[in-house]
């Protein structure tokens, strides 16, 4: 079992390093100034139950980082994890002492980078014979669409398009379950401010509720949502023709959506 160990810093250095054997190192540099960044791990060699510590060193000060990791399990499975740092005044950043910001896991956590790790799902559908690996899109529905942006964040995974259901990108105006207006209100002026607003399509339904599925399914405004060992009452909001006539417009742009940047 192998596991590679891979940091970037952009738009100035991408180098990474193998485990256990740290001697096969590639750096690119732009800058003949600093010392070339150096990734270290201590001990190069360790056991299940001990830890690694893992450094960057030699980077501009002040400045995020962020720090892969790739395994391939005993049956050929692709896990991976990643976490954000920013380095301090020195440049450096360690994975046992400094806090991850952002990633596969938050905070001060020596081996994250590890139990952090998740199965590569988008990766085997890229490598699945039957599927044009450039041409992926990910869909998601409530919850599902932070799950999808976190997908699309991830080191390597680059998809053709995304669709968000009362997450982030269309959303019922009559949700009871999440801030899907203040989400897409957010999302939306990032983009903006980032000069990408073209990428962006909204859709936006008066009198729709949060679960906004294929067309005729029926809706129900509350429901018992179960959470073991608990049932809870869930606010799902909608009301019964216009949830309807969103399911209707909604299905079909997604369709039309998906067939333009896939097929395209």
């Amino acid at each position: 079992m192998q596991l590679l160990v891979n940091m970037e810093m952009k738009p100035c250095f991408s180098f990474y390093s193998k485990l256990p054997s740290l001697q096969q190192l590639s750096v690119r540099r732009k800058s003949g100034v600093r010392p070339a960044p150096l990734l270290t791990a201590a001990p190069v060699r360790a056991l299940i139950d001990e830890q690694i510590s893992i450094q960057g060193c030699f980077l501009p000060p002040h400045s995020p980082v962020t720090l892969s990791a790739r395994m391939h399990s005993d049956e050929g499975d692709l896990w991976e994890s990643f976490a954000h740092f920013n380095t301090n005044a020195s440049g450096t950043f360690n994975s046992t002492n400094d806090h991850s910001v952002g990633g596969s896991y938050l905070g001060c956590e020596p081996m994250g980078l590890f139990w952090g790790m998740q199965p590569a799902a988008f990766q085997l559908l890229q490598d699945h014979p039957q599927v044009v690996s450039d041409r992926v899109g990910i869909i998601g529905l409530s919850f599902g669409c932070y799950m999808t942006l976190r997908i699309a964040t991830r080191t390597g995974v680059k998809p053709a398009c995304l669709v968000g259901i009362n997450g982030p990108v269309g959303m019922g105006e009559d949700d009871l379950s999440a801030s899907s207006i203040e989400n897409a209100d957010m999302i939306e002026e990032s983009l903006r401010s980032a000069g990408k607003s073209h990428l962006f399509t909204r859709l936006s339904y008066p009198g729709a509720g949060h679960l906004i599925e294929p067309p005729y399914s029926p809706n129900a405004r509350a429901s018992m949502w179960s959470i073991k060992p608990k049932k809870l009452i869930t606010l799902w909001g909608g009301h019964p023709a216009p949830h309807a006539a969103a399911q209707e417009d909604a299905w079909a742009k997604v369709l039309n959506f998906l067939d333009n940047n896939l097929r395209r």
